[in-house]
């Protein structure tokens, strides 16, 4: 549907060069005047030399769509692989997080309470989410910061960036 204005066009011109090729064959044989002649081949270039150009014109663009079509294949297989090599890295992280926090016998609720904490929710912030008291989260918070030998939840955080 892109194009069918041009191949309408272009098929449009084709008819009218047969019918005057047609018409100056027709004209040749009953002795009209070479004028009349002239200008029925005038209009024949003209009207070849528009539908070479739509042609072409046609030919150029459906190249450069089907090369974006495949540009755009591509950039959307580079992004699903990318995507899938993001996840895959995600979750070793989270793997590799959980096996530290077991290491360090975290109970479930401080494995929940650290989690938190490294994705840099604030201990206000965690105990709203876990409807609880701040003095609470801040109690364990406490504890594994003691049990991972953290000082802190920055120190946390880069404990797992710097492994």
């Amino acid at each position: 549907m892109l194009y069918l204005k041009d191949k309408i066009i272009s098929l449009a011109l084709v008819l009218i060069i047969a019918l005057k090729v047609s018409d100056l064959f027709v004209d040749y044989n009953q002795n009209v005047q070479l004028s009349h002649l002239v200008v029925e081949l005038v209009l024949i270039i003209i009207a070849g030399t528009l539908f070479i150009f739509i042609a072409r014109d046609l030919g150029k663009r459906t190249r450069a769509l089907r090369k974006l079509r495949n540009e755009n294949e591509s950039a959307i297989r580079q992004i699903r692989e990318q995507s899938a090599q993001i996840s895959n890295a995600k979750n070793a992280f989270f793997i590799a997080v959980e096996k530290e926090f077991s290491l360090w016998g975290l109970t479930a609720t401080e494995k929940e309470v650290a989690l938190l904490l490294l994705k840099g929710f604030s201990p206000d912030e965690i105990a709203t989410l876990r409807n609880t008291s701040t003095k609470t989260i801040r109690n364990h918070a406490s504890s594994i910061y003691h049990k991972s030998e953290c000082k802190n939840r920055y120190e946390l955080a880069a404990y797992f960036l710097m492994k």
